[in-house]
């Protein structure tokens, strides 16, 4: 859409003299503001963003049918990234964790996507996939925390199975795995985050 070049929304507190009740309760020493501002002179860009967050979202929750390309518009004012992919991530606290979650992606398919528990001092990787890997899926956190034989080859199942133009995240929703598989709890959490967490209230929207 508006964007070429990467851009961050953050709702991180600055250095100033916040109010408590201006900022959520730290979660392993991070807090998050409660309320941001984001204001721009008009066609700027900022309901593309919304947008953006929007289609992260659906894109987890109702991914995309067979055989189809991924619906999204690129940035269309500089011919020289008509081949360039596009990168969208969330930061996110849900369940006492901080996470971080993305995908790497272009009209024919998801390219990267990653899980991560943010730590303080170090980051813990759920899950990676990267399409030009030897191993497409890196899955060793998921196959260490479950220990059946057949809860690690359902795993490997589902995402051998994950189409090209599909999120992981929404193969695991709709796969039946948390029937199958024990220990998803991260994934599980991040997945809930979307769905009852995330609310997108568009300006016609009614609230």
């Amino acid at each position: 859409l508006s964007f070429s070049d990467k851009q961050y929304f953050s709702l991180l507190p600055g250095k100033g003299t916040l109010k408590s009740e201006h900022k959520s309760k730290k979660v392993k020493g991070v807090s998050a503001l409660k309320t941001a501002v984001l204001f721009g002179a008009n066609a700027s860009g900022k309901s593309n963003l919304i947008k953006a967050i929007d289609f992260g979202k659906k894109l987890v929750l109702k991914g995309t049918k067979i055989d189809t390309k991924i619906d999204f518009q690129k940035f269309r004012l500089d011919s020289n990234l008509k081949d360039k992919n596009s990168r969208i991530e969330y930061e996110i606290q849900h369940s006492g964790k901080n996470y971080a979650y993305g995908f790497v992606f272009n009209n024919n398919e998801i390219t990267e996507e990653w899980l991560y528990e943010i730590g303080i001092k170090s980051d813990i990787k759920i899950f990676e996939r990267n399409k030009d890997s030897k191993e497409v899926f890196d899955l060793d956190y998921l196959l260490k925390n479950n220990k059946k034989t057949e809860e690690k080859q359902f795993i490997k199942f589902i995402a051998k199975g994950t189409p090209n133009n599909q999120l992981f995240l929404n193969e695991i929703r709709t796969r039946k795995v948390k029937e199958n598989v024990s220990k998803i709890d991260d994934i599980l959490n991040v997945i809930d985050w979307f769905q009852n967490s995330l609310k997108i209230i568009f300006p016609d929207d009614k609230y």
